[in-house]
Protein backbone atom coordinates (compact mmCIF):
# COMPACT_ATOMS: atom_id res chain seq x y z
CA UNK A 1 0.00 0.00 0.00
CA UNK A 2 1.29 3.46 -0.89
CA UNK A 3 2.40 5.67 1.98
CA UNK A 4 2.15 8.91 0.02
CA UNK A 5 -1.41 9.63 1.07
CA UNK A 6 -3.94 8.24 3.49
CA UNK A 7 -6.45 5.73 2.20
CA UNK A 8 -9.84 7.24 1.47
CA UNK A 9 -12.61 5.98 3.72
CA UNK A 10 -15.63 4.54 1.98
CA UNK A 11 -18.94 5.93 3.13
CA UNK A 12 -21.28 3.21 4.37
CA UNK A 13 -25.02 3.75 4.08
CA UNK A 14 -27.34 2.73 6.95
CA UNK A 15 -29.22 -0.53 6.66
CA UNK A 16 -32.69 -0.60 5.15
CA UNK A 17 -34.63 -1.85 8.19
CA UNK A 18 -33.20 -0.07 11.25
CA UNK A 19 -31.36 2.80 9.53
CA UNK A 20 -28.27 2.12 11.68
CA UNK A 21 -24.63 2.22 10.55
CA UNK A 22 -23.46 -0.41 13.06
CA UNK A 23 -26.02 -2.90 11.77
CA UNK A 24 -24.93 -2.13 8.20
CA UNK A 25 -21.29 -2.79 9.11
CA UNK A 26 -22.25 -6.06 10.77
CA UNK A 27 -24.11 -7.12 7.62
CA UNK A 28 -21.03 -6.36 5.51
CA UNK A 29 -18.83 -8.48 7.78
CA UNK A 30 -21.29 -11.39 7.73
CA UNK A 31 -21.62 -11.21 3.93
CA UNK A 32 -19.76 -13.79 1.82
CA UNK A 33 -19.28 -13.73 -1.97
CA UNK A 34 -21.33 -10.55 -2.32
CA UNK A 35 -24.56 -12.22 -1.15
CA UNK A 36 -25.87 -9.26 0.79
CA UNK A 37 -29.49 -10.38 0.92
CA UNK A 38 -28.46 -13.61 2.64
CA UNK A 39 -26.36 -11.64 5.13
CA UNK A 40 -29.26 -9.28 5.83
CA UNK A 41 -31.59 -12.21 6.53
CA UNK A 42 -29.03 -13.66 8.97
CA UNK A 43 -28.49 -10.42 10.89
CA UNK A 44 -32.17 -9.42 10.93
CA UNK A 45 -33.13 -12.92 12.05
CA UNK A 46 -30.65 -12.78 14.92
CA UNK A 47 -31.91 -9.33 15.94
CA UNK A 48 -35.53 -10.50 15.86
CA UNK A 49 -34.64 -13.26 18.33
CA UNK A 50 -33.21 -10.61 20.69
CA UNK A 51 -36.75 -9.31 21.22
CA UNK A 52 -37.34 -12.10 23.73
CA UNK A 53 -34.47 -10.72 25.86
CA UNK A 54 -35.65 -7.09 25.71
CA UNK A 55 -36.59 -5.53 29.07
CA UNK A 56 -37.19 -2.07 30.54
CA UNK A 57 -38.50 -0.64 27.28
CA UNK A 58 -35.46 -1.68 25.21
CA UNK A 59 -35.82 -3.08 21.72
CA UNK A 60 -33.60 -5.48 19.80
CA UNK A 61 -31.50 -2.66 18.33
CA UNK A 62 -30.63 -1.35 21.80
CA UNK A 63 -29.57 -4.83 22.89
CA UNK A 64 -27.46 -5.26 19.77
CA UNK A 65 -25.63 -1.97 20.33
CA UNK A 66 -25.17 -2.87 24.01
CA UNK A 67 -23.62 -6.21 23.05
CA UNK A 68 -21.25 -4.50 20.61
CA UNK A 69 -20.22 -1.96 23.27
CA UNK A 70 -19.49 -4.82 25.67
CA UNK A 71 -16.99 -6.24 23.17
CA UNK A 72 -15.07 -3.02 22.46
CA UNK A 73 -11.45 -3.13 23.68
CA UNK A 74 -9.95 0.03 25.15
CA UNK A 75 -6.28 -0.95 24.67
CA UNK A 76 -4.32 -3.41 22.56
CA UNK A 77 -0.73 -4.52 22.12
CA UNK A 78 1.19 -3.69 18.96
CA UNK A 79 4.71 -4.49 17.83
CA UNK A 80 7.29 -1.69 17.71
CA UNK A 81 10.55 -2.35 15.90
CA UNK A 82 13.55 -0.71 17.60
CA UNK A 83 17.18 -1.60 17.05
CA UNK A 84 16.44 -4.66 14.93
CA UNK A 85 14.13 -6.20 17.54
CA UNK A 86 10.34 -6.11 17.80
CA UNK A 87 8.79 -5.23 21.15
CA UNK A 88 5.13 -5.44 22.19
CA UNK A 89 3.98 -2.01 23.39
CA UNK A 90 0.44 -1.31 24.70
CA UNK A 91 -1.41 1.42 22.78
CA UNK A 92 -4.84 2.97 23.06
CA UNK A 93 -7.47 1.93 20.55
CA UNK A 94 -9.28 4.55 18.47
CA UNK A 95 -13.11 4.52 18.73
CA UNK A 96 -13.49 3.51 15.08
CA UNK A 97 -11.12 0.57 15.53
CA UNK A 98 -12.89 -0.42 18.75
CA UNK A 99 -16.12 -0.86 16.82
CA UNK A 100 -14.37 -2.69 13.99
CA UNK A 101 -12.67 -5.16 16.33
CA UNK A 102 -15.89 -5.76 18.27
CA UNK A 103 -17.87 -6.61 15.12
CA UNK A 104 -15.02 -8.70 13.70
CA UNK A 105 -14.74 -10.75 16.90
CA UNK A 106 -18.53 -11.06 17.14
CA UNK A 107 -18.93 -12.53 13.66
CA UNK A 108 -15.70 -14.54 13.77
CA UNK A 109 -16.52 -16.37 16.99
CA UNK A 110 -20.16 -16.79 15.93
CA UNK A 111 -18.97 -18.81 12.92
CA UNK A 112 -17.10 -21.17 15.26
CA UNK A 113 -20.14 -22.01 17.37
CA UNK A 114 -22.03 -25.31 17.14
CA UNK A 115 -25.56 -24.16 16.30
CA UNK A 116 -27.02 -25.40 13.03
CA UNK A 117 -27.66 -22.04 11.32
CA UNK A 118 -25.60 -18.87 11.21
CA UNK A 119 -28.61 -16.96 12.47
CA UNK A 120 -28.67 -19.02 15.66
CA UNK A 121 -24.90 -18.74 16.03
CA UNK A 122 -24.95 -14.95 15.78
CA UNK A 123 -27.85 -14.73 18.21
CA UNK A 124 -26.03 -16.99 20.67
CA UNK A 125 -22.89 -14.87 20.52
CA UNK A 126 -24.90 -11.67 21.05
CA UNK A 127 -26.68 -13.22 24.02
CA UNK A 128 -23.38 -14.35 25.54
CA UNK A 129 -21.86 -10.89 25.04
CA UNK A 130 -24.75 -9.34 26.96
CA UNK A 131 -24.10 -11.80 29.82
CA UNK A 132 -20.32 -11.26 29.80
CA UNK A 133 -19.60 -14.66 28.26
CA UNK A 134 -18.69 -16.17 24.90
CA UNK A 135 -15.60 -16.35 22.75
CA UNK A 136 -15.70 -12.71 21.61
CA UNK A 137 -15.96 -11.43 25.18
CA UNK A 138 -13.11 -13.72 26.25
CA UNK A 139 -11.02 -12.32 23.40
CA UNK A 140 -11.53 -8.81 24.77
CA UNK A 141 -10.58 -9.91 28.30
CA UNK A 142 -7.47 -11.68 27.00
CA UNK A 143 -6.44 -8.55 25.08
CA UNK A 144 -6.72 -6.41 28.22
CA UNK A 145 -4.90 -9.02 30.28
CA UNK A 146 -2.03 -9.17 27.76
CA UNK A 147 -1.85 -5.35 27.77
CA UNK A 148 -1.60 -5.24 31.57
CA UNK A 149 1.09 -7.92 31.54
CA UNK A 150 3.12 -6.09 28.88
CA UNK A 151 2.75 -2.77 30.65
CA UNK A 152 3.87 -4.34 33.94
CA UNK A 153 6.96 -5.79 32.25
CA UNK A 154 7.80 -2.47 30.61
CA UNK A 155 7.32 -0.60 33.88
CA UNK A 156 9.55 -3.02 35.80
CA UNK A 157 12.19 -2.77 33.11
CA UNK A 158 11.90 1.00 33.16
CA UNK A 159 12.38 1.11 36.94
CA UNK A 160 15.64 -0.79 36.47
CA UNK A 161 17.05 2.04 34.36
CA UNK A 162 15.67 4.98 36.28
CA UNK A 163 18.20 7.70 36.99
CA UNK A 164 19.84 7.45 33.58
CA UNK A 165 18.27 10.72 32.47
CA UNK A 166 14.99 12.33 31.54
CA UNK A 167 12.86 11.96 28.42
CA UNK A 168 12.16 14.89 26.12
CA UNK A 169 9.42 14.53 23.53
CA UNK A 170 9.11 16.62 20.38
CA UNK A 171 5.36 16.96 20.83
CA UNK A 172 5.56 18.15 24.45
CA UNK A 173 4.91 15.92 27.45
CA UNK A 174 5.71 12.30 26.52
CA UNK A 175 2.99 9.67 26.82
CA UNK A 176 3.29 7.05 29.56
CA UNK A 177 3.64 4.21 27.06
CA UNK A 178 6.42 6.10 25.23
CA UNK A 179 8.29 6.64 28.51
CA UNK A 180 8.09 3.00 29.58
CA UNK A 181 9.07 1.80 26.10
CA UNK A 182 12.16 4.02 25.93
CA UNK A 183 13.21 3.10 29.46
CA UNK A 184 12.76 -0.59 28.73
CA UNK A 185 14.75 -0.33 25.49
CA UNK A 186 17.53 1.72 27.09
CA UNK A 187 20.23 -1.00 26.80
CA UNK A 188 19.53 -1.39 23.05
CA UNK A 189 19.30 2.32 22.32
CA UNK A 190 22.61 2.94 24.06
CA UNK A 191 24.40 0.02 22.39
CA UNK A 192 27.73 1.24 21.05
CA UNK A 193 27.33 4.73 22.53
CA UNK A 194 29.44 6.38 25.16
CA UNK A 195 28.19 6.81 28.68
CA UNK A 196 26.27 10.00 29.45
CA UNK A 197 25.43 10.52 25.77
CA UNK A 198 22.01 11.64 24.60
CA UNK A 199 19.96 8.94 22.86
CA UNK A 200 17.27 9.74 20.27
CA UNK A 201 14.65 7.51 18.71
CA UNK A 202 11.39 7.94 16.83
CA UNK A 203 8.16 6.21 17.81
CA UNK A 204 5.10 6.09 15.57
CA UNK A 205 1.98 7.23 17.40
CA UNK A 206 -1.51 6.42 16.09
CA UNK A 207 -0.10 4.87 12.89
CA UNK A 208 0.75 8.16 11.17
CA UNK A 209 2.38 10.71 13.47
CA UNK A 210 6.10 10.11 14.05
CA UNK A 211 7.27 11.52 17.40
CA UNK A 212 10.97 12.06 18.04
CA UNK A 213 11.97 11.35 21.64
CA UNK A 214 15.33 12.03 23.25
CA UNK A 215 16.73 10.57 26.45
CA UNK A 216 18.81 13.43 27.84
CA UNK A 217 21.70 12.21 29.95
CA UNK A 218 22.05 13.60 33.45
CA UNK A 219 25.09 15.83 34.11
CA UNK A 220 28.08 14.42 35.91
Amino acid sequence: MSRRKAATKREILPDSKYGNLVVAKCINIVMWDGKKEVAENIVYGALSKLKALAKDGKDELDLFLEAVDALKPSVEVKGRRVGGATYQVPVEVRPVRQQTLALRWLVGFARKRGERSMEDRLFGELRDALNGQGGAFKKKIDTHRWQKRTRRLLTSAGNKYKGKGKIQCQSGKPHLYICTAILALWPILTRGKQQRQNVSCSIRVRHTRLVKCTMVAQPW
